[in-house]
């Protein structure tokens, strides 16, 4: 595969007489196939003499050239009159904003992935304020999840958002692998999986399940003792007090001398 932004520019030489025809300035998207049907190609700098390429008659696509068999395959528009109805169309992938059945923005398309050698769009490549509540980064959805594309818009088919391959790197995660079927639920795990690493949510919920006892329902072993049985007589007397004795009486509770 190889990303649509790295075909423009590119130039666009003929096998058989060697010649640059020009550049890729633009590539022509058909929305009903997904597909690039055309290349329009010109000198830099130049707005006229633009010309276009079919894409069935690019030769090879390679990381510095794309190559057609001979300086002719490149032709003026007004032979072409079905591929200028696409330009006229004004069907651009890259910008675009992408939609979900349900309504809700997924983001803007900021690079396509292309199969060179059939021109087939395979996969949409979305940033935006969605994306970006979820994680840092990039995402990729199949082009199968694609329902529409038009001038404003392109549509993607219900459940589209949990499909999408969140791209870093040379690892792939699959948002889909969530398995949470509503969108807060959803926001709500992205959210705590960012900001809690793994042993603080294990932790939390070691937490949750057993909550420390508050110091003060702690039974104090004092308090459990059997108390201690009372002589006969005892409670009838009253408790004996030092301070109600009148001077030199003796203590009847204190032995004898």
């Amino acid at each position: 595969m190889r990303k649509s932004k790295a075909l423009l520019s590119l130039p666009v030489v003929s096998l058989e007489e060697g010649h640059r025809v020009g550049f890729v300035r633009h590539l022509v998207i058909n929305p009903q196939t997904l597909e690039i049907v055309a290349l329009v190609v010109g000198e830099r700098g130049l707005f006229k003499g633009q010309k276009i390429v079919p894409f069935s008659k690019v030769a090879t696509i390679g990381d510095d050239a794309i190559t057609v068999d001979r300086s002719n395959n490149a032709e003026r528009p007004a032979n072409l009159p079905q591929i200028v109805k696409f330009i006229k169309d004004g069907v651009n992938l890259l910008g675009t904003m992408v939609v979900g059945e349900n309504g809700r923005e997924l983001g803007h398309v900021v690079e396509f992935m292309v199969d060179p050698e059939t021109g087939k769009i395979a996969a949409l490549e979305l940033s935006g304020k969605y994306i970006e509540g979820l994680f840092k980064g990039k995402v990729e959805i199949p082009v199968s999840e694609v329902r529409t594309i038009g001038r404003d818009a392109i549509i993607v088919r219900r459940g589209a958002e949990t499909r999408m391959t969140r791209v870093e790197g040379n690892w792939q995660e699959t948002l889909g692998n969530l398995k949470l079927t509503g969108q807060g639920l959803w926001h709500n795990a992205v959210r705590r999986v960012k900001e809690l690493p793994r042993n603080a949510r294990a932790t939390q919920n070691f937490s949750a399940e057993a909550k420390p006892t508050d110091a003060r329902d702690v039974p104090n072993p004092a308090d459990e003792q059997e108390p201690v049985p009372t002589p006969p007589g005892a409670e009838a007397a009253g408790p004996v007090l030092e301070d109600n004795l009148k001077p030199n009486e003796p203590n009847p509770a204190s032995p004898p001398a």
